[in-house]
């Protein structure tokens, strides 16, 4: 990113749209140097010449003592002004100072602030935060999952349901030779030894599915990703 440095103004008597051959500081201002700029590094300038002007990046050598023009924004259509020989060129902060071009930001508004454009890539999606690469994933709309009242339904099978046991009742009949008694279950009979017959229990319950009441319309507010022009 370009430097910042303060009270960094100086003349140039340079005409046209090239590189600027920098003079001296203007009163009560720094030279580039004397602001503490080293060769070589860019920085962002500003330039004032009469109605016109210009702020860019530029690089700035020591031998010459010359500035390059790399026009960010201009009354020129935004292109270098045709310098008169009479400018003041000055060391300034631009938005790129404030935001990288590109850098990524949530807005809670509709449309992008000057400067910025809105991205439309992602669009009904929750933000997660991760301590890895960023990246973007699931297949749930977020309106869809968290517009639920309901959980889906579902019918149990056999192997789902809990183990259970189901209570008979039969009737008793004493044997003939007077020893114990013996049940018969199921409408059996018989009045001694052994006794077989097969039961059924009764049915109950309808086998349809089922579901559970549940609500998480979760309050939300809807932003915007924007990036940095």
């Amino acid at each position: 990113m370009p430097k910042l440095y303060n009270l960094a103004r100086m003349t140039t008597a340079t005409t046209g749209t090239g590189t600027i051959t920098l003079g001296s500081a203007v009163s009560g201002y720094l030279t580039f140097a004397g602001a503490g700029v080293a060769n070589g590094e860019t920085v962002t300038y500003a330039i004032k010449d009469g109605a016109n002007s210009e702020i860019g990046e530029g690089v700035y050598t020591t031998s010459g003592t010359t500035l390059t023009r790399t026009v960010i924004k201009s009354t020129n259509s935004d292109t270098a002004i045709n310098l008169s020989g009479a400018a003041e060129v000055l060391i300034t902060a631009s938005h790129r100072h404030f935001f990288d071009q590109g850098t990524a930001i949530l807005f809670q508004q509709t449309s992008a602030p000057t400067g910025w454009t809105k991205l439309t890539t992602h669009n009904d999606k929750a933000l997660r935060v991760v301590s890895g690469t960023a990246s973007s994933g699931g297949s749930s709309a977020f309106s869809t999952v968290f517009g639920n009242t309901l959980t889906g339904a579902h019918t149990l099978t056999t192997g789902e349901m809990p183990s259970h046991s189901h209570s008979v009742s039969g009737t008793t009949y004493g044997t003939a030779s007077g020893t114990a008694n013996q049940s018969v279950v199921g409408g059996g009979s018989g009045s001694s030894g052994n006794f077989t017959t097969s039961i059924a229990a009764d049915a109950t319950g309808s086998g349809g599915s089922h579901t559970h009441a549940m609500d998480i319309r979760v309050q939300y507010v809807d932003v915007i990703i924007a990036t940095k022009d």
